[in-house]
């Protein structure tokens, strides 16, 4: 964790007037975004393949779009453990399998 110290300029030197940010305060948004830029890439890489890079469906596999209305997020994420029909599963595991599960039901 890091701190950022704010200091108005009202005078210099006069230190009663700081006010400590900490890192959690500060960077939630971004820590978030990082989660979605990571699990984008994460599903390019083990997915799309099969899956297409806008969820479309490739080489007769099925499209993910619209998931959300006949999945739930546990039972995506469930399917990317373990697979399904002709889906192996382990591509992705813990963490990594529930983003990417997440940002397929939020992409829909």
């Amino acid at each position: 964790m890091f701190v950022i110290f704010v200091q108005s300029n009202k005078h210099i030197g006069d230190n009663s007037n700081i006010e400590v940010l900490a890192d959690n305060d500060i960077d939630s948004d971004k820590a978030e975004e990082d989660v979605i830029v990571k699990a984008e890439k994460w599903y390019q890489q083990s997915c799309s393949l099969c899956h297409g890079s806008e969820l479309e469906g490739k080489l007769g596999n099925p499209a993910l779009i619209d998931i959300k209305d006949n999945y739930t997020l546990d039972k995506v994420y469930k399917i990317i453990i373990d697979g399904t029909g002709d889906m192996p599963g382990g591509f992705l595991q813990g963490a990594e399998a529930r983003s990417v599960a997440e940002w397929i039901i939020k992409n829909n």
